[in-house]
């Protein structure tokens, strides 16, 4: 299985179909925004992930009771609280043949569409509320007006994962995210260390101009005492010379 290998069109309805048998009709207890790219809802006391991301988007259950953050949410998170926060998750559908899903969720007044759009580097989670992009987030460059239509399905296609999917989700993009991870610190600490080296390498160039010019002082030394010399002469020369032309 190759390192950030994209979800396909089939494992996306594959683990929708995971994600409809277990959590369809139960309410949202909480929204939490793990990330600028990734979004946690608390569906009544099962985690459900929906990352945007260029490398590692996915949706997926979590073994784990979604935890908090304990920083302040950011503006789309808060979103996603005011309007999903209460509301029932209705419906779970893929776009056949495309990577593409909407989560209906049944509101007291009306209804509210998660749309997850996993598109690599033009990837994005939206919220759309009586059919308006409420807010968004991912890398892609423009906001996504609609679903994109139903494409033919491979026959030939299969999903990597077993029944159910998530477990094996999960961990294939644990994996691969502390990979990340630590290629970014390994990165980090390189640029770290490229920069002290040229730190060093500029002390060491005024260092050995300091020791050069200090090598020099004796030289400069005899030299000022011989510009003293010959200007005491040349008072002396001039003394004498007024003293005659008195």
């Amino acid at each position: 299985m190759s390192a950030h290998a994209p979800l396909s069109a089939v494992e996306i309805a594959q683990v929708a179909d995971e994600i409809a048998r277990t959590l369809r009709g139960q309410n949202v207890q909480r929204v939490v925004q793990s990330d600028p790219e990734t979004v946690i809802l608390d569906v009544r006391g099962r985690g459900l992930l929906l990352a945007a991301s260029q490398q590692h988007g996915r949706l997926h259950l979590l073994a784990a009771k979604p935890a908090g953050t304990g920083e302040a949410p950011p503006h789309f998170c808060m979103l996603l609280r005011k309007h999903l926060e209460g509301s029932r998750l209705q419906h779970v559908t893929p776009v056949p043949g495309e990577r593409a899903i909407e989560l209906g969720f049944a509101r007291a007044d009306g209804e509210a569409l998660l749309r997850l759009f996993l598109y690599g580097k033009a990837a994005q989670l939206q919220l759309v509320v009586e059919g308006r992009v409420l807010g968004h987030i991912g890398p892609a460059r423009r906001v996504y007006e609609a679903l994109p239509p139903p494409r033919p399905i491979d026959p030939a296609a299969t999903s990597r994962f077993p029944e159910p999917p998530s477990p094996a989700i999960e961990q294939r993009f644990t994996v691969e995210l502390a990979a990340t991870q630590d290629e970014v610190a390994q990165q980090a600490a390189l640029v770290t260390l490229r920069a002290d080296e040229k730190r060093l390498q500029r002390l060491h160039a005024a260092l050995v101009k300091d020791l050069d010019r200090m090598t020099e002082v004796p030289r400069l030394r005899k030299e000022a005492d011989l510009l003293l010399a010959l200007a005491a002469a040349a008072v002396v020369q001039c003394n004498e010379a007024a003293w005659h032309n008195a």
